[in-house]
């Protein structure tokens, strides 16, 4: 099965490796699955880290640039090539 989020291709193994990687880590920062995708529905667009902090994760920016370390690392998101702090969905 094949999960369209934002016009980009997930497999849906893929989106739940990553929050079975967020859970067993045990780190308070867990994202919902509800969050997770406000999240990739947001990044469409480059969003600079503090506003995906404030108004999507709701958590501080150390434990912010955790999470999206954590997708970048999966290849679910990347940092924007234009600018620094921004990021935005993986083409595929």
């Amino acid at each position: 099965m094949i999960i369209i989020l934002c016009g980009c291709f997930l497999t849906e193994t893929k989106h739940i490796g990553i929050l079975n990687t967020w859970k067993k880590s045990g780190k308070n920062n867990i994202m919902e699955n509800k969050q997770t995708k406000t999240l990739l529905g947001k990044l469409r667009q480059p969003i600079h880290i503090d506003y995906i902090s404030k108004y999507i994760i709701k958590e501080s920016i150390i434990e912010t640039k955790k999470v999206l370390d954590e997708l970048m690392k999966e290849g679910v998101i990347e940092e924007s090539k234009y600018a620094k702090d921004y990021y935005v969905i993986k083409k595929v």
